[in-house]
């Protein structure tokens, strides 16, 4: 299903045609290394789409829903009003998108009638709706959609689907984020995470959208990707780091925002993820107090070769003293030998939220998440960081349209903790990753008699071991999404 022909012939079921566009179509491409050479433009259109955003509503008249800079996650294992938790926030964006304003959006799956009908009610009031998706489905929203607002990547208004990756040749589009220019009276919304529009991501997955307002410079900074994003290359194009400040300059140990925009040919000598990870100090603080750094992992895959050198790593720094702890859907079983192998603490906390509900062998209930917060001495200071996105600890996590994003601050790395939290407590929501079992056996013991003799008896003790099993799982059930 990742050709061309399928969405073809899907679309013309309905009368529709594709309109794609060639690798070399004749768009301007932007600089890989200057971010801040097309801000002035990028941050002219920003606001043009805000002042004509400004007659939103009723003269005087407040909005009744705004943005807030807020963490959202789902539970599946909740009622509706908890599952649908980020969907129902971002319909609220686009049904309070004004007339001249304009919605972005970069998605790996969607199959939601319901948010394509906001976005074709949004554009019919005059809102600009431009979506890029990946092209491994064609589902009847997604037609519905296009339909309404067309399919031309070069037009104001699109549903277009990336052959494979857009900025690579190969793999897929799976960076899942949002840009509101304006939305409930507040300019510049920016939303990411681990979410798609779909529904099995609602019923059967953890996922979290990090929202944040008033972002004119990590909006141009999307905009710049989202816009390279549209030309859909079939090479590979540079790998981008951005900070979400006026200037550009980043230091992706100190600054507040940092964004990675993949693809990347990563490695054990190059990986972002290590990268993320060189600057923790796991034991600080004053003799007598010392204090361990603490870090939560809350992660959709972890497999394949990067995924054993990423949970080494993990392995190190519990050796070294950090407080970690460890959240997965699916991790290959030589990943988990290198995270789970003993150490001088014994072994990091580990536990799975994949469940087999259908007894197939097969994943049905899952984190789709892809985080992790950093809290503790970090790069010779006292940090709060959350990292999110859509990268999972896989060797496909590099190769293809991903972007992984920290925000330093103590607010959001409590919402992402609390989930956390929440998750680790146990069933039905995750479950011990490992394998307790007891042995019986007799040992000799030397005795005293009454009369002072010794003598040797055997007797009963009972031993406990924590091993580490395969799972025997397969992410590859019908509520399993492969990204």
């Amino acid at each position: 299903m990742r050709t061309r022909l399928v969405a073809l012939v899907a679309s013309l079921a309905i009368g529709g045609t594709l309109l794609a566009v060639p690798a070399s179509a004749s768009l301007e491409t932007p600089s890989a290394v200057d971010v801040t050479a097309q801000a002035g433009q990028v941050l002219t259109d920003q606001g043009k789409a805000r002042d004509a955003g400004e007659r939103d509503g009723k003269k005087g008249k407040k909005p009744r829903w705004h943005p807030v800079n807020h963490a959202f996650f789902n539970n599946p294992y909740a009622g509706d009003t908890k599952r649908f938790r980020i969907e129902q926030y971002l319909i609220k964006a686009i049904k309070n998108t004004p007339k001249n304003g304009i919605i972005r959006m970069s998605l790996y799956s969607w199959d939601r009638q319901e948010v394509a009908r906001a976005l074709v009610r949004a554009r019919k009031r005059g809102v600009q709706v431009q979506v890029l998706l990946n092209d491994h489905q064609v589902t009847r929203a997604q037609l519905f959609l296009r339909s309404s607002i067309g399919g031309n990547p070069r037009k104001k208004n699109f549903v277009y689907w990336c052959n494979a990756s857009c900025r690579a040749r190969r793999d897929n589009l799976h960076s899942k984020f949002m840009l509101f220019s304006r939305t409930g009276g507040i300019n510049d919304v920016v939303v990411l995470g681990s979410a798609n529009f779909t529904l099995n991501a609602v019923k059967w997955q953890w996922n979290d959208m990090l929202s944040m307002t008033k972002q004119p410079y990590l909006s141009r900074d999307l905009l710049k990707v989202f816009n390279d994003m549209r030309k859909d290359y079939n090479y590979n194009r540079p790998y981008w780091t951005f900070c979400g400040n006026k200037s550009g300059k980043c230091n992706s140990e100190t600054d507040r925002k940092y964004l990675r925009v993949f693809p990347r040919n990563a490695g054990p000598k190059s990986d972002p993820v290590l990268q993320m990870l060189k600057p923790v100090r796991c034991l600080y603080g004053k003799k007598g107090h010392v204090k361990r750094t603490q870090i939560r992992i809350s992660m959709h895959t972890m497999k394949g070769p990067r995924g054993d050198y990423l949970a080494k790593r993990m392995r190190g720094l519990w050796a070294a003293g950090c407080d970690i702890k460890v959240i997965y859907g699916l991790m290959g079983f030589p990943t988990k030998r290198a995270l789970g192998a003993a150490t001088l603490r014994g072994r990091i906390p580990l536990r799975s939220t994949g469940f087999d509900y259908n007894a197939d062998g097969e994943v049905d209930r899952y984190t789709h998440h892809k985080y992790a917060t950093i809290s503790g001495m970090y790069a010779g200071r006292i940090r709060n960081m959350t990292f999110t996105g859509s990268s999972n600890w896989s060797n496909r996590g590099t190769y293809g349209d991903e972007i992984i994003f920290k925000l330093m601050g103590k607010k959001t790395l409590r919402q992402y903790n609390a989930n956390f939290g929440k998750m680790f407590s146990g069933m039905p929501f995750t479950r011990n990753a490992y394998t307790t079992t007891s042995s019986v056996y007799r040992v000799p013991v030397k005795r005293i008699s009454p009369d002072g003799s010794t003598y040797t008896q055997l007797e009963k003790r009972t031993i406990t071991r924590t091993v580490i099993r395969p799972d025997n799982m397969l992410g590859q059930g019908a509520t399993w999404e492969n990204d």
